[in-house]
């Protein structure tokens, strides 16, 4: 009987532990991410700019960038389980003239779209964060504007021969997030309107089944010991 209550035990530790949630960091687009799925308009591919691979889709104005390109590019992040977003980092992003780009570039991110659901015009959303490369300001500093919650912050200069590119901090702070779009809003058929996706990291939701079963587990452990110690 002490077996039987033992292993009923392990196997509620067991499975707390596979349904403990996981944080995130996705650093590569190209391949199988535990935890999450990603899909594409096209095939994604990455892209060397200035000593940062980003990632984006292959075809339209240039590869490994989401652009305009008729209908607009997108690349869909799903998570397994719901996951706080703390960092999402995008590079290639500049202003009106660096580059030639004729518009300041705009990186569009909604959260919780899935394949049904992708809009039909961008920027028709019911939620979107935003952040555009502005005009450098006399110091030379790069600085972005930033629609939504979150701060957004310049790693490499936003500059002709620069990198561009920018880390976007507590994404949707303190909203569960099932899914990631990426995406071009209004300049959708410029194809100076483009940037590409460097890196992810998330914390999860912790799973209220998960914390039970940890409970039960213990429980039934602690239960056990004792009276293996009587």
């Amino acid at each position: 009987m002490k077996r039987v209550f033992l292993g009923f035990g392990v196997v509620l530790l067991v499975l707390s532990m596979m349904n403990v949630a996981q944080a995130l960091i996705i650093t590569d687009f190209t391949v199988p991410n535990p935890g999450a799925t990603i899909s594409a308009s096209g095939n994604i591919v990455s892209r060397d700019w200035q000593g940062t691979v980003g990632y984006g889709v292959q075809g339209g104005h240039v590869d490994g960038e989401i652009d305009g390109i008729g209908s607009g590019e997108w690349i869909l992040v799903e998570f397994g389980i719901a996951q706080y977003i703390d960092k999402v980092r995008i590079s290639a992003l500049y202003a009106a003239g660096q580059h030639g780009d004729i518009v300041d570039e705009t990186a569009f991110i909604n959260y919780n779209y899935n394949k049904l659901n992708l809009p039909t015009l961008p920027g028709a959303s019911d939620f979107h964060v935003t952040v555009e490369s502005v005009a450098n300001d006399p110091t030379g500093t790069s600085y972005a504007s930033m629609s939504g919650a979150g701060a957004v912050v310049n790693v490499s200069p936003a500059l002709t021969g620069g990198g561009g590119v920018w880390d976007i901090i507590n994404l949707f702070p303190g909203t569960p997030v099932n899914s990631l779009l990426f995406y071009v809003g209004p300049n959708a058929n410029n194809t100076y309107s483009d940037y590409s996706i460097v890196s992810i990291d998330t914390t999860a939701v912790p799973v209220p089944g998960a914390v039970w079963l940890l409970g039960a587990g213990l429980v039934g452990l602690v239960g056990l010991r004792r009276r293996f110690v009587k």
